[in-house]
C-alpha cells in the first residue's frame, strides 16, 4: 500500500473513532441524566467534583508525558543504530527494573507516603528523559532501567494515593468508580492530543523531540502534589519489608485477590508485548519503512478507541455487578479475537481495526478491574499488592520478548491471544467465587490526614 493511501486509511479511521466516541459519550449522558439521582448525592457532588477535578488535571499532566514518548520511541532507539535484538534489551530493561525495584517502590509507597512516591515518579522520569540525550546504548539503558522504577510508582502510588484520599474525605463509594471512568476518557483523550504532538514535535526537533517535549508536563506533575496534595500511608507501624511480606500475606490468604492478580498478569503481559509488536507488524503488512508510516496519528486512533471503551464503562456502570462481570468476560473474549486476527492477516486495514479493537479492550479493561480491587484490596497494604502483581508481569514479558526476538510477529500475537483466553477462563472463576459469596470484606481506611486536593490512577498501556 502506498504511503499516501495508508494516510488516508489512518486518518479515516481516527476520524471515525471520534465520531463513535462523541456519539457513545452523548449517549451516555443522556441517558444518565434521564435517571433520579439521590439529593444526598448531588449535595456530595459539590465537594467532590472539585476533588475529582483536581485528581484528573495532575493525572493526566503525569500520563501526558508517558503517552508522549511512546509512539517514537521505538524509532528513536532504531536511529541510534540499534538492532532488533538491542531494541529488545532496552525494553526488557525497563521491565526487569519495574519486576525487581519496582516491588521494592511500591512498599515504599506504603511505609513512606504515596505523596512522595508520587513526587519521586515525576523527578525519576525526567531524568530518564534527559538521558535519552545520548546515543550511547549503555546510558539509554541506564534510562531504561530507572524508568521501570519511576512506571511502577505511576501504576501503584498514585492508585493508592486517590482510594485512600477518597475514603478519608468521605465520599460515596460509589463515586470512585466514576473517578475510574472518568480518568480512563481524561488520559485517552490526552493520549489521542499527545499522539498528534508527538509527529508534531518530531517534525520540528527530530526523533527525540517528543522525549524532551515530555520534561514541561512531569514538572507540572511534581508541582501539583507538592504544592496542594496531604500525605496518606498505608501502614505507618509496618516497615518496607514489613508491608512488602503483608502484602504477600494479602495475595496469598484471599482467593479473590490472587485470581485479580492472575487477570492483572495475563492481560497486562499481553498488552506490553503488543506495545512492543504493533510497530512492526504495521511496517510488514504494509511493506513500508518506518518512516513512512503516520505513527503518531496511528497511536491516536489507539487511545480514540481506548476513550471509546471507557465511555461504554461508564455507562455499565448502572448495570450493577452482574453487568460488570459478563461484560469483563466479554472483554476478554473481544482482545482474544482482536490478537488472532491480528496474526492471520496480511492486510493492513484489518490489522490496524483489530488493534483498534484490542485498545477498546483496553479501555474497558482498566476502569473496570480498579473498581473491582478496590474492593477486594486492604488498604493498608494496597501500593505493595498493586507493586506485587506487577512482579510477574514483568517476568513473563522479558521472556516473552527474550524468546521472541528472533519468532515472527504472528507468533507472538497468538500468545497474546491464548493469554486473553487464559483471562476470560480466571475471571469466570472469580466471577463464580464473588456469586457464591455474599459481599466481600470491606477495606479498612486509613485514619483522615489532611488531603487538600487528590490525584490520580493511570492504565499505562505504556511500556515501563
Amino acid at each position: 500500500m502506498a504511503a499516501d493511501a495508508l494516510a488516508a486509511v489512518v486518518n479515516n479511521l481516527f476520524r471515525s473513532l471520534l465520531v463513535l466516541c462523541v456519539g457513545a459519550h452523548c449517549l451516555s449522558a443522556g441517558l444518565s441524566g434521564s435517571t433520579k439521582s439521590d439529593p444526598k448525592t448531588k449535595s456530595d457532588q459539590k465537594g467532590f467534583r472539585t476533588f475529582q477535578i483536581g485528581y484528573l488535571c495532575a493525572y493526566i499532566a503525569a500520563v501526558f508525558a508517558d503517552w508522549l514518548k511512546g509512539p517514537y520511541i521505538y524509532r528513536l532507539y532504531q536511529s541510534n543504530g540499534f538492532d532488533t535484538s538491542q531494541i529488545a534489551a532496552l525494553f526488557m530493561a525497563g521491565y526487569f527494573s519495574s519486576a525487581i525495584f519496582g516491588t521494592i517502590a511500591g512498599s515504599w509507597a506504603d511505609a513512606l507516603g504515596r505523596r512522595k512516591m508520587c513526587l519521586c515518579f515525576a523527578v525519576l522520569y525526567c531524568f530518564h528523559a534527559l538521558l535519552h540525550l545520548s546515543p550511547n546504548f549503555w546510558v539509554l539503558l541506564t534510562a531504561r532501567l530507572i524508568s521501570g522504577v519511576a512506571t511502577s510508582l505511576l501504576h501503584t502510588a498514585f492508585e493508592s494515593w486517590l482510594v485512600a484520599a477518597h475514603h478519608a474525605a468521605g465520599f460515596a463509594p460509589e463515586l470512585l468508580t466514576d473517578t475510574f471512568a472518568w480518568c480512563s476518557m481524561a488520559t485517552s483523550s490526552s493520549a489521542i492530543v499527545a499522539g498528534i504532538v508527538s509527529d508534531l514535535a518530531a517534525a520540528q526537533f527530530g526523533v527525540l523531540g517528543p522525549m524532551l517535549c515530555t520534561i514541561p508536563f512531569l514538572c507540572v506533575s511534581f508541582a501539583v502534589p507538592l504544592l496542594s496534595w496531604g500525605e496518606n500511608y498505608g501502614d505507618c507501624n509496618k516497615g518496607i519489608v514489613q508491608a512488602l511480606s503483608h502484602g504477600v500475606e494479602s495475595i496469598m490468604h484471599s482467593k479473590h485477590i490472587f485470581l485479580l492478580g492472575m487477570v492483572q498478569l495475563l492481560f497486562e503481559g499481553s498488552m506490553h508485548v503488543f506495545i512492543f509488536s504493533w510497530t512492526p507488524q504495521l511496517q510488514a503488512v504494509s511493506q513500508l519503512q518506518k518512516a513512512e508510516l503516520p505513527l503518531g496519528e496511528v497511536f491516536s486512533c489507539f487511545m480514540a478507541a481506548f476513550m471509546l471503551g471507557s465511555i461504554v464503562f461508564k455507562k455499565m456502570c448502572s448495570g450493577g455487578g452482574g453487568q460488570m462481570h459478563a461484560a469483563h468476560g466479554s472483554v476478554f473474549l473481544l482482545a482474544a479475537l482482536s490478537f488472532l486476527v491480528a496474526a492471520e492477516s496480511t492486510d493492513f486495514q484489518l490489522t490496524l481495526v483489530s488493534f483498534v479493537g484490542f485498545e477498546v479492550c483496553c479501555g474497558l479493561y482498566y476502569p473496570m478491574l480498579s473498581t473491582i480491587r478496590s474492593k477486594y484490596v486492604k488498604e493498608e497494604s494496597r501500593a505493595a499488592v498493586l507493586s506485587l502483581f506487577r512482579l510477574p508481569m514483568n517476568l513473563v514479558v522479558i521472556m516473552v520478548l527474550l524468546w521472541s526476538s528472533s519468532w515472527e510477529t504472528r507468533y507472538v500475537f497468538r500468545i497474546c491471544a491464548a493469554c486473553q483466553l487464559g483471562c476470560f477462563i480466571t475471571f469466570q472463576m472469580f466471577a463464580r467465587l464473588s456469586d457464591e459469596e455474599s459481599e466481600p470484606v470491606p477495606a479498612k481506611v486509613a485514619p483522615p490526614s489532611p488531603v487538600l486536593t487528590p490525584i490520580l490512577r493511570r492504565r499505562s498501556m505504556h511500556q515501563s
